[in-house]
């Protein structure tokens, strides 16, 4: 019996200090980004490429206690894929500009220093199009879904990787991966 007690009690602290990562407040964070756009093209099958970006982002972390969190979350992007197609006379040119979401983490405390999480939002994104010299901007409206992993290195900071696809209209879609850091209030 006193065993089973000191058993219990041991599972108790572990688990109470497995899960202390996650503390209620603000944050805000900086990333780069790589972006893989993919646009469906009448008469082809699709138009791609691939560019570097920027992202900026912003939340409130709510911890949920053992281990579980959310977090809203809002987000500003700057894109450079660019995808270009000719066919000797004519060229038809898509460029993912900038864009900006908003939506939610929920994620659970994997130890004391590192969190997992999936994500879903709308997202927004601006595409220029131009053909042989005449260009239109058109906004996109999506759903964002993916997920990662955010892991404490300072008191305060964070490193954060995430993975995230977004389905907007118009046959757009975006692949993209992120490596950003995360300063905590």
């Amino acid at each position: 019996m006193y065993r089973k007690v000191i058993l219990a009690a041991s599972a108790l602290a572990f688990a109470t200090s497995a899960h202390a990562a996650t503390e209620t407040g603000p944050y805000v964070g900086a990333a780069v980004t790589v972006d893989s756009v993919n646009i469906d093209q009448p008469g082809i099958d699709s138009v791609g490429s691939t560019g570097v970006g920027a992202s900026a982002f912003a939340g409130y972390n709510v911890a949920l206690g053992n281990g579980l969190f959310v977090a809203p979350e809002a987000n500003i992007d700057l894109n450079t894929a660019d995808a270009h197609l000719t066919n000797g006379v004519d060229t038809l040119r898509y460029r993912a500009r900038w864009g900006w979401g908003v939506g939610a983490r929920a994620g659970y405390d994997i130890s004391d220093s590192t969190a997992a999480y999936v994500r879903a939002g709308y997202a927004r994104e601006q595409i220029r199009t131009t053909v042989t010299g005449l260009s239109d901007k058109t906004w996109l409206d999506g759903v964002r879904v993916g997920g990662g992993l955010e892991t404490k290195v300072a008191p305060h900071v964070k490193v954060r990787a995430e993975y995230n696809y977004v389905n907007y209209d118009k046959g757009v879609s975006n692949t993209q991966g992120l490596l950003g850091l995360v300063y905590g209030f």
